[in-house]
């Protein structure tokens, strides 16, 4: 699937060179979603998940939608919630047969459609948006179903792979923003930003995130997931294309 990118080429700096196809669009079952990734799935972005589990309840949520929610692994952190879950049709029978008492979605998250006029109290979309060719119809699906919130988190390329990267590495990405140029992508796309913050890619025992804490670490193994909570601004398409480029806040 090759596409144009945007003028704006997504807020990411002049330059950089996205993939021209995205490669974990999974035809036959399995080809993706291996036996080591489906394990996998309950490491990464576990802070996110954590943290999404903290919006909810703080502010009462009951309702969710997660795009792009891959194999479910973290779900359980969520707690007692409406579940409703989006991503590829192979991954429809794994769900149905681990997680049979939460409602699966197949849908194209570059087309989507099937969501209809639905909303949710809180949107995730945990490292989804740098695997697709245009990110953007999934990023006004979260728009239009998010009622109270979104989380939704990507690598931060600085940290990942230092200021100088102008192309990822990794195949199945095919672009990474960092945090600066994340936001302003966020913002540009109708959404008001409520945090931002910068988190460990995987797991973390108890122990490491007091110690991170405490001791404030950075790099690759501490902060190498960047997280945006945001709420969907009502505004018209013109007064989204002309909002200013804001300050990272990091």
């Amino acid at each position: 699937m090759t596409r144009a990118a945007p003028a704006d080429n997504y807020c990411i700096k002049a330059g950089y060179v996205a993939r021209t196809a995205a490669v974990t669009i999974e035809t036959t079952p399995g080809d993706y979603w291996t036996p080591q990734r489906i394990h996998m799935a309950a490491f990464y972005q576990f802070e996110v998940y954590r943290r999404a589990a903290g919006l909810i309840e703080q502010h009462g949520l009951s309702t969710v939608l997660d795009l792009g929610a891959g194999y479910p692994g973290k779900i359980h952190l969520l707690g007692h919630v409406s579940l409703t879950l989006v991503d590829q049709a192979t991954l429809a029978p794994i769900v149905a047969r681990d997680f049979p008492y939460v409602e699966f979605i197949a849908d194209d998250l570059e087309r989507p459609g099937k969501l209809g006029r639905r909303s949710f109290d809180l949107v995730i979309c945990a490292d989804v948006l740098e695997h697709l060719m245009d990110p953007d119809p999934c990023m006004e699906l979260i728009r239009s179903a998010a009622k109270r919130f979104a989380v939704l988190s990507t690598p931060e390329r600085d940290v990942m792979r230092g200021t100088d990267c102008m192309a990822s590495p990794k195949p199945e990405h095919v672009r990474e923003w960092n945090a600066e140029e994340f936001r302003r992508y966020v913002e540009s796309r109708g959404f008001n930003v409520v945090s931002q913050e910068l988190l460990p890619q995987g797991r973390l025992s108890r122990l490491e995130r007091v110690g991170a804490a405490l001791l404030g670490l950075r790099g690759r193994r501490w902060t190498a997931c960047q997280m945006i909570v945001c709420q969907p601004r009502v505004q018209s398409m013109a007064d989204i294309e002309l909002s200013p480029p804001p300050s990272s806040g990091l």
